[in-house]
């Protein structure tokens, strides 16, 4: 067996000490191993170490003794990566006792920290961020303040467009009426990089986002909704509501503008266009109405009803040629 094969053999062995520890019988026989394990010179053994301490810890951590967890403690600042974050993975399982828990978010905030400036690897970064913050939140969530929010912010401002985006979208609720959350999402969602699919759950973080900095960064939607429908993402309805919820009427209208524009008067197109007209038109109404602009609601209400007339009389006319079975020739049964 060479060196490798035996340091996964190894580790395969540890892995197994925190399921046989569950057991009465095997507690007092894995303990000894667990800790020479948790110590060991090898990173690989130690890493499972971490597991095993997991599968032992997560039942009833507060029977176990003391060394248990001051010696799991020092996995959270190894140097090898591969154990540092076997032990934070540990912490999903796990909640150490109290007496343990400002040493556990000390930890969490070094490695965070390191990972920080490194920015070698944002998909670790964004899972260590995440477990600080669950830890932080049920220890206690006062915890999660301003300052917290604010460092945190700044921290996911500077990663990269793939993790920012998900770390957004899972823990987004954490950042909630943090100054500056807003704009960071507005930028995500018009990053020409963005996954699409990530697209809908950032539109629907940003409409928890506050009317305040909503106005303060609505001169931004029209680019960023721009960017959306070049990439196959149609965010205008969504884009519409949360700016007419606070008041930045000017903007939605555009947005609503810009839709219509990128509609061609083609039989097919033809429907979409009018109707998107239709909802440039009730965005401009509605903002005539908050403005108290009797003239301009009239108006607006006549150029309404004149879509609608038009939508009816297209629908009519093109009935059968936008029937998708139009013209379609089925074979008889007899054939």
């Amino acid at each position: 067996m060479s060196a490798i094969e035996h340091e996964y053999f190894k580790a395969g062995l540890v892995s197994a000490i925190g399921y046989m520890a569950t057991m009465p019988a095997g507690s007092a026989l894995a303990l000894p191993a667990l800790y020479r394990a948790m110590t060991n010179q090898l990173a690989r053994v130690r890493a499972a170490a971490a597991k095993a301490y997991s599968q032992l810890a997560k039942k009833n951590p507060d029977d176990l003794p003391s060394l248990v967890h001051e010696t799991f403690l020092l996995l959270l600042t190894d140097p090898y990566v591969i154990v540092h974050t076997a032990a934070v993975e540990a912490l999903r399982e796990v909640r150490l006792p109290t007496e343990f828990t400002d040493r556990v978010i000390r930890s969490l905030w070094n490695i965070v920290g390191a990972y920080s400036k490194d920015r070698s690897n944002d998909r670790l970064l964004s899972k260590f961020l995440e477990r600080l913050l669950r830890v932080l939140s049920r220890t206690d969530k006062s915890l999660i303040g301003r300052p917290t929010q604010q460092v945190i912010l700044s921290i996911v401002r500077n990663m990269n467009v793939r993790w920012a985006s998900r770390f957004a979208t899972d823990n987004g609720h954490y950042l909630r009426g943090c100054p500056g959350f807003g704009t960071l999402l507005l930028r995500l969602i018009g990053d020409p990089d963005l996954d699409e699919y990530v697209v809908e759950d950032l539109v629907a973080e940003l409409a928890e986002v506050g009317p305040g900095e909503i106005l303060q960064i609505s001169a931004d939607f029209r680019a960023a909704a721009k960017t959306c429908a070049s990439s196959g993402s149609e965010v205008t309805d969504e884009f519409i509501e949360i700016l007419t919820a606070a008041g930045a009427w000017s903007v939605a209208i555009d947005i609503a503008r810009d839709s219509t524009d990128r509609l061609t008067d083609s039989a097919w197109d033809r429907p979409r266009k009018l109707r998107s007209e239709a909802r440039q038109i009730a965005a401009a109404l509605e903002g005539a109405a908050a403005e108290s602009n009797a003239e301009s609601v009239i108006e607006l209400t006549r150029g309404w009803r004149s879509v609608e007339e038009q939508i009816s009389k297209d629908d009519a006319e093109h009935k059968k040629r936008r029937d998708p079975l139009f013209d379609l020739r089925l074979p008889d049964r007899g054939e």
